[in-house]
């Protein structure tokens, strides 16, 4: 599977977007994992997304989820890793580069 970083940066932009979207920040990460993975239009990288999903849902932190799909996620594993042990995953994710706009089709 050949992956596009925007794509990946497009997820993760996703996940804090939705979990910030309440005044209190209160959507659970679940919530949001789905939410970012249901805009995917990629089945490949639906499906992956939702493995990430599952593990979350199992209990694994969200960056050992992502570092199971090294050729996916790459070093966004050690950005979410760090945000996560600083307690600031919400400012390393919203300091990726804004991926570019999906090329229309058709």
């Amino acid at each position: 599977m050949q992956v596009v970083q925007g794509e990946v940066d497009r997820f993760l932009k996703a996940i804090i977007r939705r979990a910030f979207d309440r005044p209190d920040g209160s959507n659970p990460l679940p919530d949001c994992i789905a939410y970012a993975r249901d805009q995917e239009k990629d089945p490949e990288l639906r499906q992956v997304f939702t493995a990430v999903l599952d593990m979350v849902l199992a209990g694994r932190s969200l960056s050992r989820s992502m570092g199971k799909f090294p050729a996916v996620f790459g070093d966004r594993v050690e950005i979410v890793k760090a945000g996560e042990i600083a307690g600031n995953l919400d400012v390393r994710l919203r300091e990726l580069p804004e991926p570019p706009d999906a090329p229309e089709s058709g």
